[in-house]
């Protein structure tokens, strides 16, 4: 097991709106806790379908994108799809 260095915790977070495509919700809470860890206070929605992603990027603007590659309901790449047809420009990343 690698440890990884002890940071000293941010005493200001920055706000971050993401969305996370993630059909496990403790998959999600790992990201959302390391993203906090890393000087983040993430406004975030889960969500595992293609008609629940198509409404949230619709429905609110997000400046980063974090999808799991495979779901049950969802891919990753149908993801990468929907974002780029959507008229925001955000950053997308895939686990």
């Amino acid at each position: 097991m690698v440890k990884l260095p002890n940071r000293k915790k941010p005493t200001v977070l920055r706000p971050l709106q993401v969305l996370i495509g993630e059909d496990s919700e403790n998959d999600a809470l790992l990201l959302v806790r390391e993203l906090r860890r890393g000087g983040y206070e993430p406004v975030y929605k889960r969500v595992c379908t293609t008609e629940a992603m198509e409404e949230a990027l619709t429905s609110s603007e997000w400046e980063v994108i974090v999808s799991d590659y495979r779901m049950p309901c969802f891919e990753a790449l149908e993801a990468l799809t929907m974002a780029l047809a959507s008229t925001h420009k955000e950053t997308f990343l895939t686990t």
